[in-house]
């Protein structure tokens, strides 16, 4: 009854909800000056526009005056952006803009041309219903992704026949895996970071009190029906460095509110969709990696896209003390102190298979 509510089942709760959601800020263009890149890396900024007509901000690097040798697409996480995700603190606790030793330079340096954009609703693009971090179906974030990487490679006759990555982080990784699902034939690897493809331990983060996320799990659609854009589901703090908790909360371009009704509902049915029999459609090869102190997203998504995966060429790498990646790790693989251990297996699975 409950998750397949419409708001004209429960009137007075819906009016209650939605004026509770009018509380939240909307969206609006916040100015933000571009990272700059070295001289010999070139950086194409730009703009596309998705199949519900939203305008996405775009970017492109490669090395000045060389050719590509295989092409990645990256996907950022939930409430962040592309500046946020992949460039690097000039020190801790500072906003996010420098290439030297970030996933960036690395994947350049080695001749990849590496594509990437800010998901509607995120970073400098437009978002559906003016608002930040909100989307009415996870699976348009798949389709824009793709749509965009389609139109780069199929632009260019010198693409075509380079060898495809995908590669994402936290929800990214989510959205690679969708990505890969929808076009196996098209990737030659995909690169996961702390992928969400599990929330069981999200549903533990407290709300208020002793509420926590899963108590409200069961009423995910009649929320996200009555009210979609209602700030309702905590996410977890990053008390293992606060210096990177502070980098995602003083970030003008980062969500940093509790995460809406229908993007919560959305999470939650495309994870049970995943762990519950769509992870074995994965055949694409894949490494991914999670740190066990991960509260962010759950480990055993890892393990269970290992476990369950239709691939032979797959690599499952724990993060952590004593672990297969020795550093003491939290979430944001990419940037975190420790981040050069996860770039070196990350830059050495993809040499193996270009």
């Amino acid at each position: 009854r409950f998750l397949n509510a419409s708001n004209a089942d429960f009137p007075a709760l819906s009016s209650l909800l939605n004026t509770m959601a009018d509380i939240d800020t909307p969206f609006t263009d916040v100015q933000m000056p571009f990272p700059k890149v070295p001289q010999d890396v070139q950086m194409d900024v730009g703009v596309t526009v998705n199949h519900m007509g939203l305008r996405l901000q775009t970017f492109q690097l490669q090395k000045r005056g060389s050719d590509a040798r295989g092409v990645i697409y990256l996907c950022h996480g939930y409430a962040a952006h592309s500046q946020f995700e992949w460039f690097l603190p000039p020190s801790p606790g500072e906003v996010h803009q420098v290439y030297e030793g970030s996933l960036l330079s690395r994947l350049v340096d080695e001749g990849f041309l590496v594509l990437f954009l800010d998901h509607q609703s995120h970073g400098r693009s437009e978002g559906a219903r003016g608002l930040r971090a909100y989307f009415e179906n996870y699976e348009d974030l798949a389709r824009e992704a793709s749509d965009y990487l389609r139109e780069v490679v199929s632009a260019s006759s010198g693409l075509m026949n380079l060898p495809v990555f995908v590669a994402g982080l936290s929800m990214g990784g989510c959205t690679a895996t969708l990505m890969a699902l929808r076009s196996p034939s098209m990737y030659r690897g995909m690169v996961l970071m702390a992928p969400m493809l599990s929330l069981d331990l999200v549903q533990e983060e407290n709300i208020a009190c002793c509420i926590k996320n899963r108590h409200l799990a069961p009423f995910a659609g009649l929320v996200s029906s009555a009210s979609p854009t209602l700030p309702i589901a905590a996410a977890a703090i990053n008390e293992h460095d606060p210096n990177a908790q502070k980098e995602l909360d003083d970030d003008p371009l980062t969500y940093t509110n509790p995460v809406r009704a229908r993007v919560a509902e959305q999470f939650l049915t495309t994870t049970l969709s995943l762990t519950g029999g769509r992870l074995r459609e994965v055949t694409v090869p894949f490494l991914t990696m999670h740190s066990v102190k991960d509260t962010f997203t759950d480990p055993q998504g890892s393990q269970a896209l290992y476990d369950m995966a239709n691939v032979e060429d797959k690599t499952y790498l724990k993060v952590g003390a004593g672990c297969d990646i020795d550093r003491d790790m939290w979430h944001a693989l990419a940037t975190e102190r420790g981040c050069d251990a996860v770039l070196d297996e990350v830059l050495a699975w993809l040499r193996n298979r270009m």
